[in-house]
Order: C-alpha cells, then sequence, then structure tokens
C-alpha cells in the first residue's frame, strides 16, 4: 500500500478526545473540496487508501462519500474509534474492534 492519510484532528482547545471536530462535514462545499484533495493524494501522490482519526466525531455517512467519490469500496480504510475514553493516556490502546 502506497500510504494512509490522516484526514481529520480532533480540536484541540477543550475536551481532548471528547471534544467537537474541526470540520462541519454537512457543509456541502466542504466535502467537496475534501474529495478534490482526497482525489490528488490517490491520483498525484499514489495513496491508496485513508486513515480517518476519532470516527466517533463525525457520521458514517461522510466516510461512505468519502472513500466511494475516491478509491472505491475494495480500498483498505481504517478508522480511529476510542471506546469509552476519558483521556488519551488512559485509553483501551492496542485494543482492535
Amino acid at each position: 500500500m502506497a500510504g494512509l492519510v490522516g484526514l481529520l484532528k480532533v480540536c484541540g482547545r477543550k475536551g481532548g478526545p471528547g471534544a467537537r471536530a474541526d470540520l462541519d462535514h454537512t457543509n456541502a462545499d466542504l466535502r467537496s473540496n475534501i474529495k478534490e484533495w482526497l482525489n490528488y493524494l490517490k491520483d498525484d501522490v499514489g495513496f491508496e487508501g485513508w486513515r480517518f482519526d476519532f470516527v466517533k466525531g463525525y457520521g458514517p455517512q461522510f466516510i461512505k462519500e468519502y472513500v466511494m467519490e475516491t478509491v472505491g469500496a475494495t480500498a483498505f480504510n481504517v478508522g480511529e474509534f476510542w471506546v469509552d475514553c476519558r483521556c488519551a493516556s488512559c485509553c483501551n490502546r492496542g485494543r482492535i474492534l
């Protein structure tokens, strides 16, 4: 696999992992720009799949849209999903779901 990209980051202003996401995925213009950027990474850089950070922070319909309109359903994609996380140092690190 050529590589994975961390698409989203958790807002670090307050609350750590429970904080809101930085991006408003309900905004159609934002989603269009994300897909354009992902297609650039796929077509010009050679990425073959995506790593999505903090998938609890936004709806699965957005991940599906980004995957289906860029690398497709057969590509390897992964999402970071923290279970019952109250702080980064006390979470279920190493647990695979």
